[in-house]
């Protein structure tokens, strides 16, 4: 395989469809915390000890997400990437959540200053630099 750029955000295999990770757990938890990508979602769940994590496969992926079972969930988290399509695309799948699903709760999260997502914020507790 080859080097990924420095710029590079996400990779996906040829031919295979782009879903939403972690749909199985939304039967079993009663809130539910949306993440940019699996590679995020496995941090949080081992952060957090937590399997609630559901994966969004890139911002320009909402449509399936509003579309999903999630949009029957009574809370929601959103914890975008710490960029601006991740502020952008926390408050338009909030708004468009609670347009399916005005009864929920839908809170937008934050990474912690200086950590883009997940993955960066695992690394830094376990102590490994970038």
């Amino acid at each position: 395989g080859g080097a990924m750029g420095h710029g590079t955000k996400c990779i996906a295999l040829s031919g295979i469809p782009r879903g939403l990770w972690g749909l199985d757990f939304l039967r079993s938890n009663e809130e539910v915390v949306l993440v940019e990508g699996v590679i995020d979602a496995l941090s949080m769940i081992i952060l957090t000890g937590k399997e609630n994590v559901l994966s969004v496969p890139g911002v320009s992926n909402m449509r399936r997400v509003i579309e999903s079972d999630l949009r029957l969930k009574k809370k929601i988290r959103i914890l975008a990437d710490r960029d601006p399509q991740g502020e952008e695309f926390s408050i338009g799948l909030k708004d468009a959540l609670l347009s399916e699903s005005p009864d929920s709760s839908i809170i937008i999260n934050r990474y912690p200053e200086g950590l883009n997502d997940a993955n960066d914020w695992l690394k830094e507790s376990i102590g490994i630099s970038a």
